[in-house]
């Protein structure tokens, strides 16, 4: 049974590679005289979205921004709703489906759900429909091709745009991307430091760069990752990427101090109260501090549980709760939690063998 709790340690999210709140528009697109885009990346308080939303509710503006807003703190339905709100009342602006398809294909990355860019690629037709030079909809095109496995019909797509201007950030950002899905990361590095020199403040590429440090366990991962909070403070993705490079460097004390900095930035955000439970997981595993196993299960099982209250569906966080009670000795509980992990997603391996422990 001391063995298993340390399958705690292999169910931490990663996907630390695929979400892009860094991201920036390269379009300037304007609605009559009020510009809908003022940056891509909402640096804006939510508060002031509201009082924007609120000033002028008749504006599309207030719910774009409020979209990506939540887009980049990967609250993916609230985001969807917006831009839908936006969509109602400018249906043919090629800003407002690029966005739908934008956030459709983060939540596709982010949960792994490829169904979804099936969703993306329907807006961004639509919005080529009406912009077909629309260089953030040719980029993201490229960027769904590559995930479809199509790297050549891809790189189609970014050669498109550095045609037309060879200065721009983004298509090098999506070359590192497409090289990266090809397994060539010494390309993607020369990629994402090719848009760095085209924009000093592209920290898109210099959260992807962290990545690819990262897996070489590479310091210079933190590095950038500081470089890219320098530009962005409240990058999701930043700091969560840092915190899992501390925590797998085996500094879960210094990891989670980042974790709570995403609470801090989005209280509802189920992942950090997730892998802050892992953080005292990788305590009690090093031997640190004065920490009992008890006290270290029930901290890691009042994190995960909060993980699940947030989002019921979280199978990750609701496998980890089972895993704790089955080291409490309270197997109904833990037989009672992977039966419930099963309904939500049937063949959901790490579930069937927990109960054939039982």
């Amino acid at each position: 049974m001391k063995n298993i709790f340390w399958l705690l340690c292999l169910l931490f999210v990663t996907s630390c590679g695929t979400k892009t709140d860094g991201e920036t528009s390269e379009t300037e697109i304007n609605d009559n005289k009020d510009s809908i885009i003022d940056n891509v990346i909402v640096a804006n308080p939510l508060t002031a979205l509201e009082e924007q939303i609120l000033s002028n509710p008749e504006s599309p503006n207030g719910y774009y921004k409020r979209a990506l807003y939540y887009k980049n703190q990967y609250k993916f339905k609230n985001a969807v709703d917006d831009i839908n709100r936006a969509l109602k009342l400018a249906p043919e602006s090629a800003a407002m489906n690029y966005a739908k398809a934008d956030i459709q294909y983060a939540a596709a990355m982010y949960k792994g759900d490829i169904s979804l860019l099936d969703q993306a690629e329907i807006y961004l037709n639509y919005a080529l429909e009406y912009d077909s030079i629309n260089s953030d909809a040719l980029l993201l095109l490229a960027e769904l091709k590559a995930a479809y496995s199509e790297p050549d019909k891809a790189m189609i797509y970014v050669n498109r745009v550095l045609k037309e201007n060879q200065y721009l950030p983004r298509p090098y950002y999506v070359k590192g991307k497409i090289y990266e899905s090809l397994g060539n990361m010494k390309l993607a590095e020369s990629s994402y430091q090719t848009a760095i020199e085209m924009d000093a403040n592209y920290y898109a590429a210099m959260i992807q760069l962290g990545w690819i440090y990262a897996q070489q366990e590479s310091d210079l991962a933190i590095t950038y990752y500081d470089a890219a909070l320098e530009i962005y403070p409240e990058s999701m993705e930043a700091i969560r990427n840092k915190g899992l490079y501390l925590h797998f460097a085996n500094k879960p004390l210094e990891a989670r101090i980042y974790f709570y900095k995403m609470l801090e930035i989005d209280s509802t955000f189920e992942e950090a109260y997730f892998n802050i439970g892992n953080t005292y997981v990788g305590i009690y595993r090093d031997h640190m501090l004065q920490y009992t196993k008890d006290t270290i299960v029930e901290k890691a099982l009042e994190n995960f549980q909060k993980a699940v209250d947030i989002n019921p569906r979280y199978v990750q966080a609701w496998y980890n709760l089972g895993l704790g009670n089955e080291i409490k000795g309270d197997k109904q509980t833990a037989r009672e939690v992977y039966n419930y992990i099963l309904s939500i997603e049937t063949n959901y391996e790490p579930a069937i063998e927990g109960l054939n422990r039982l």
